[in-house]
């Protein structure tokens, strides 16, 4: 029993390990980034593992009244591990998406900032058309275009 709320939670989180894992798609895709997602992953489920056994440990077992009659319901022996796996989950993937972020996204500018010194058409030999200085001097179109013949 002591299990029952981590199963019951197994599919949930691991779509949101895939969600995290996944996404953002703009971050660069290093070995870094895989093995901190890999470590970050592996420790959330280690914590929602803890949780969910801190959880199980401290539920109130429920107890008879003076009545006869149980004061708590057997099911907060699942709902609370539950809870407390879920959130330590949770806390431990937050702080790692925000750490990914801030140590990823650096690279990433870094990565774009030498990207666009050398643009992708000058290394594929792909150069625009250059403009001379007299095709660019509006008075010099003006009169070129005023001189050609009309056809007519």
């Amino acid at each position: 029993m002591r299990y029952l709320a981590i199963l019951l939670l197994a599919p949930w989180l691991l779509i949101l390990c895939w969600a995290y894992w996944a996404y953002p798609r703009n971050l660069p895709r290093t070995s870094g980034r895989r093995i901190f997602d890999f470590v970050a992953l592996l420790l959330a489920l280690i914590a929602a593992v803890q949780g969910t056994l801190f959880g199980f440990e401290t539920a109130l077992l429920p107890t008879v009244d003076q009545f006869g009659g149980r004061t708590s319901g057997l099911i907060w022996q699942q709902v609370l591990p539950a809870l407390y796996g879920y959130g330590a989950f949770a806390v431990m993937l937050g702080v790692a998406l925000l750490t990914r972020h801030g140590i990823f996204h650096r690279f990433r500018h870094r990565r774009l900032s030498v990207d666009r010194r050398i643009p992708s058409r000058a290394i594929a030999g792909n150069h625009p058309p250059t403009v001379t200085t007299d095709e660019a001097d509006p008075a010099i179109l003006h009169t070129r275009a005023s001189t050609k013949p009309r056809s007519g």
